[in-house]
């Protein structure tokens, strides 16, 4: 698709507003019609849509009263979301229905019909990530200071590089773990990071985003942190 190249900067915006993706490569801005992505046929993209699409009947099943309430606590302060342009916004009782169901259903917890009453947890502390080349007795894993994790779930992002030269990754991340029972000082991945990205090689770079998260789904920001194997 033509890119049109705009003659003056945008304030460093980049993103999507009314259809129009506003980018930047090397040489100039541009725009350019916004194109949704293709779906992704992969095990773990479609068990995420069918969790999503599972969320139209249990909300349907809610009072209007409850219904309400969820409207309400999306409504709150706390809840303010940042779009791709930098812009707050408050998503809707539906959207963090379906988002907070969908997370616990993924960790094979029973949804919940009523909002949060507690506030989201704080980012958990990261020791290290030890990320081990395939082959027998390999134990790649997260580890904390103990009883990091008491009381919250783990849950694990990560991307894999081949090299060691990039120090952070913003992007591109996939769901490796998501855990009731993470270990009281570190959690092992060895089998879930080669169930997502196959062999782990030698001379690789993990970056591990890891959050906590609460009975009722509701996640702490992430910590991040890397490890060579």
């Amino acid at each position: 698709m033509a890119r049109i190249k705009l003659a003056s900067p945008i304030g460093g915006i980049r993103g999507t507003v009314g259809g129009v993706t506003y980018s930047a490569n090397a040489t100039s801005l541009y725009a350019k019609l916004w194109r949704g992505p293709r779906p992704s046929g992969t095990r773990l993209a479609s068990k995420t849509r069918c969790l999503f699409g599972s969320n139209g009947g249990p909300w349907r099943a809610l009072s209007q009263a409850k219904r309400d309430a969820w409207d309400t606590w999306a409504a709150l302060p706390a809840q303010e979301l940042t779009d791709s342009l930098g812009q707050a916004y408050y998503a809707s009782g539906w959207n963090w229905f379906v988002t907070l169901s969908s997370r616990l259903a993924w960790i094979e917890r029973d949804i919940v019909e009523d909002p949060p009453s507690v506030a989201r947890p704080a980012a958990p502390s990261i020791s290290s990530v030890v990320l081990e080349t395939s082959g027998i007795g390999a134990d790649s894993r997260i580890t904390y200071p103990e009883d990091e994790f008491d009381g919250w779930d783990i849950v694990l992002f990560g991307r894999l590089s081949l090299s060691q030269g990039a120090v952070a990754r913003t992007a591109g991340f996939y769901q490796i773990l998501a855990s009731q029972a993470p270990g009281a000082t570190s959690t092992s991945v060895q089998s879930q990071l080669e169930s997502v990205f196959g062999t782990i090689p030698s001379g690789a770079r993990l970056f591990a985003s890891v959050a906590r998260q609460l009975p009722d789904g509701q996640r702490s920001q992430p910590a991040a942190e890397y490890g060579d194997s």
